[in-house]
């Protein structure tokens, strides 16, 4: 989907999508335009954001998820759900979708930023300068 729609409209694709199946209300914010940007960083950034979404679809019990993309110097991807939310602090290597996202994270040069806790439901952002 990168090669054909960009970043942006992958990432808004995979998210209507996920909130579809998910029976989950859909907030959007992504880019009008969008920079050209190498294709590592792009295919890092939609990973993460199948990852996190993924996630958000098994896991959580949302009834509503809100995706941001900002592209201005860093690409900043924000992932957010009202669900159950887990302890972020207590998760070990055994939760390999969430040790693949921080790889990717660090292997872009960026930071993995996960905040959630019981019933307050969960954040990602992903900063890749």
């Amino acid at each position: 989907p990168l090669d054909d729609l960009g970043l942006a409209l992958a990432i808004q694709n995979l998210a209507t999508t996920t909130a579809q199946r998910g029976g989950m209300a859909l907030a959007l914010e992504m880019p009008e335009t969008q920079p050209a940007l190498p294709p590592a960083v792009e295919q890092g950034v939609y990973r993460i954001a199948q990852e996190a979404l993924a996630n958000t679809a098994r896991h959580a019990g949302a009834t509503e998820l809100a995706v941001t993309l900002t592209i201005n110097g860093a690409v900043t991807l924000t992932v957010c759900d009202n669900g159950r939310g887990f302890d972020a602090t207590t998760v070990r290597g055994d939760h390999m979708g969430l040790q693949l996202m921080r790889e990717r994270a660090e292997m872009l040069g960026g930071t993995l930023d996960i905040v959630s806790g019981a019933a307050d439901g969960t954040t990602i952002r992903l900063v890749v300068p």
